[in-house]
């Protein structure tokens, strides 16, 4: 199956907003689980259900804890997962930094190149779905593990 995706129009940063210019936003399908992953690779493999799970929680358990300590990691081919920082409060001045004001908030996963090919959507091949407004939603889309193109 295709990719759906659509377009959002945003007023034009280059114009100051007088203009709208079209980006092209994925339209999603679902969510697939943890346990679709893993049924689908046992299934896909020979590698045994247990097996799978094991192997699935330990890479996100090796992440988490080098993430912990502010590295950066390499999953695969698929994507990097770097970790953000929060602070509880608006910090105008470093004299106002305190260590108890900062967490970590969110986990990004930015792209990787690809050890494998990755296939891309054509126009003639993705579908069109038009059921979004085309205001809605946010031009900063952040997909996990989006791989493109660099």
């Amino acid at each position: 199956m295709a990719a759906k995706y659509d377009f959002l129009s945003i007023p034009n940063p280059k114009d100051g907003g007088k203009t709208r210019i079209l980006y092209p936003k994925l339209v999603t399908n679902g969510t697939v689980s943890w346990e679709q992953l893993v049924h689908e690779i046992a299934s896909e493999s020979s590698f045994e259900p247990g097996t799978v799970v094991g192997v699935m929680t330990e890479i996100e358990r090796r992440v988490l804890h080098h993430l912990s300590y502010g590295y950066r990691v390499q999953v695969g081919g698929m994507c990097y997962a770097e970790a953000s920082l929060q602070a509880d409060r608006e910090i105008k001045a470093e004299n106002e930094i305190h260590a108890q004001s900062i967490h970590f908030g969110k986990i990004n996963l930015p792209g990787a190149t690809a050890v494998w090919s990755v296939p891309t959507v054509s126009a003639s091949s993705a579908k069109v779905h038009r059921a979004l407004p085309k205001t809605s939603g946010s031009p900063a889309c952040k997909r996990i593990c989006r791989s493109t193109e660099r």
